[in-house]
């Protein structure tokens, strides 16, 4: 189960020099909230380099984490952004069901893939803080759980009415971790998902703006 990262160059300038960029850049950008963002896949040996024509250009490299899945109770996917306490955070904006994330320090990406049955395959990796040095982008991500679960663990009251030895059974990051890993999960259950499941809002997250549901870890 392959969870989803990339690095977002977020790039500011001069009209004239930021047209240039564009026709250099050619179709690896776009646009959002006033700034030219580029995106790149980072390689397994943990970095990357830059384009040279972004090399003396002001711009910011963070990672690019989303929020994103959908499915139903036959079978889904689904992947949520949190910090390293496993708490909401906030999003750089939002699209529909896609919450897109600019992470400048630590944070944790969780995925669930359930296929109808009583497990659900699980993956907690956690990405430490990125670095740019002469061009080139340095990241580290390290996996901290990785096995099924039992989709029993995650219903609304199984905290209040499981027994000791069902609640001793689950892996302890999936307990750290436990409130963030329900919402991957309901994700990947939710059919025709619209909107975010595991986000913290504040009024400058781009959109959308009015009557979106606040979501934390104390549910």
């Amino acid at each position: 189960m392959e969870n989803t990262c990339s690095v977002s160059v977020r790039i500011t300038g001069e009209k004239t020099a930021l047209k240039k960029l564009k026709r250099e850049l050619a179709d690896s950008y776009f646009t959002e909230s006033g700034f030219l963002m580029v995106r790149f896949s980072v390689n397994g040996k943990g970095f990357m380099e830059l384009p040279s024509c972004i090399h003396n250009t002001y711009h910011t490299t963070s990672l690019f984490l989303e929020e994103n899945g959908g499915g139903n109770c036959q079978g889904g996917y689904g992947q949520i952004v949190c910090g390293t306490e496993g708490e909401a955070i906030t999003p750089f904006f939002i699209k529909k069901s896609t919450a897109c994330f600019l992470v400048r320090e630590e944070a944790v990406l969780i995925s669930a893939k359930n296929n109808g049955g009583s497990d659900i395959a699980v993956k907690i990796e956690r990405f430490d803080r990125i670095e740019e040095k002469d061009g080139i982008v340095y990241g580290n991500k390290s996996l901290v759980f990785e096995g099924c679960c039992n989709k029993k663990w995650f219903e609304d009251d199984f905290p209040e009415t499981g027994n000791l030895n069902e609640l001793l059974s689950i892996p302890y990051y999936v307990l750290f971790f436990y409130f963030a890993t329900r919402e991957a999960i309901r994700k990947s259950r939710c059919n025709n998902c619209k909107r975010p499941h595991y986000v913290k809002v504040t009024p400058k997250t781009t959109r959308p703006l009015v009557n979106f549901p606040r979501f934390s870890n104390e549910n």
